[in-house]
């Protein structure tokens, strides 16, 4: 029963970010760009990072989403637009991409980790695989639009 609980939960979160993240958002990336490798299986995904994060003695930052999300897209566009962002991302952090969707969804990875309702969410690993700090997406907006001294700040809190 618990186990039963346990899916129908998991599956009400994945709809609910489904559905957040199938609404218009203004300046989108075509929805035929391809940032989220479907088949790569997350366990694999970490643990290559996890081990990049000990050689390079940085954390990990982890983007959970899915190429059907446009706030994914969007986020991963905006990266590119803030040079600052950009930086502090590829100078102190491994930077991962899950992918997360209705064909392939990992539950018994995404079941690990703390539970979120909004695709993209962001978390950052040290290199010892535990979680420092997440955010969804949402978290990093101001007036629907990401905002860079929120992200920064998120980032920061990785690198302490």
């Amino acid at each position: 029963m618990l186990k039963q609980i346990t899916l129908l939960f998991g599956l009400l979160i994945l709809a609910g970010s489904v559905v957040a993240c199938e609404a218009k958002v203004p300046n989108s990336p075509s929805s035929s760009v391809f940032i989220y490798d479907e088949a790569i299986d997350p366990h694999e995904q970490v643990d290559t990072a996890l081990k990049k994060a000990n050689a390079e003695g940085k954390p990990i930052l982890m983007q959970i989403g899915g190429n059907w999300c446009k706030d994914a897209k969007r986020l991963d566009a905006f990266y590119s637009e803030q040079p600052a962002v950009k930086q502090v991302i590829e100078e102190k952090f491994v930077f991962i991409r899950v992918n997360n969707d209705r064909e392939n969804p990992n539950w018994e990875f995404f079941n690990k980790l703390p539970s979120f309702s909004w695709i993209p969410t962001l978390i950052i690993l040290d290199a010892q695989g535990n979680i420092v700090a997440v955010r969804e997406g949402k978290q990093l907006e101001t007036n629907n639009e990401y905002d860079a001294q929120l992200i920064l700040s998120f980032l920061n809190e990785g690198t302490k």
